[in-house]
């Protein structure tokens, strides 16, 4: 059996997946409480979508890091980068997405990273992608396209309320289990302009925008709404 790591969640444990599969596996979980919480960890994990949202607790975190301590961040948008201030301390420091059932996209900033997170998500029954930070972007819009399957369901079911008696029986069939949760502008526009196919582009603007109508995101709306005057050439 391969060795069993004190792992620190960073963000919210009960709500982690990755968390909870590592510690299924026998690895020693606890929570940040304070920053100085680190300095039992093995590995740090930093469980969030949000890149700026890393950066804060990485920074916070800078020091207290020892040499050869390992962080892992989960965040699509960004790589490894979002963890330079704990490499310039010496820590070991990879980037793990899990974007599809078992699949996980990685990045590590060494080969050392590459073998532990390799290691880490074999043990978890999970396959790795290594991915290049210059094609996050693209796989962001990807997976943000197969997201908003979610948006198209709502607007049908809706429809489907005006036509026919009754329907909310059958939402548990129809519905999606969850929404899209709302990305940050500064995201969307990274995934916007990854998409090389105009009509695939308009899609992506439209179906944000219905999104944010719906969930009242206003910032967001105005982003899709001047990508949706603007037309692909912007």
């Amino acid at each position: 059996m391969a060795p069993r790591l004190r792992i620190c969640s960073v963000g919210p444990l009960r709500t982690s997946r990755f968390a909870a599969r590592l510690e299924r596996v026998g690895h020693h979980l606890f929570e940040l409480a304070e920053p100085h919480d680190i300095e039992r960890a093995d590995l740090v994990l930093l469980d969030s979508a949000d890149p700026d949202w890393v950066r804060e607790r990485v920074s916070a975190l800078v020091p207290f890091v020892r040499r050869r301590q390992m962080f892992v961040h989960t965040c699509l948008g960004e790589g490894v980068q979002l963890l330079d201030d704990a490499e310039l301390e010496g820590a070991i420091v990879m980037a793990a997405h899990n974007f599809f059932g078992d699949a996980w996209v990685t990045s590590a900033a060494d080969e050392v990273g590459e073998t532990v997170i390799g290691l880490l998500l074999s043990e978890i029954g999970g396959m790795s992608f290594p991915i290049e930070d210059a094609k996050r972007a693209a796989l962001l819009a990807a997976l943000r396209l197969r997201e908003q399957e979610a948006v198209l369901r709502r607007a049908a079911f809706d429809m489907l309320g005006e036509v026919l008696p009754d329907t909310e029986v059958l939402a548990a069939h129809f519905l999606p289990e969850a929404e899209p949760a709302a990305l940050p502008v500064a995201q969307l526009e990274r995934a916007w302009a990854a998409i090389g196919e105009p009509s695939v582009a308009r899609l992506f603007a439209d179906a944000e925008r219905r999104q944010a109508e719906c969930s009242g995101h206003l910032e967001a709306e105005l982003w899709a709404i001047s990508k949706q005057d603007m037309g692909r050439q912007g």
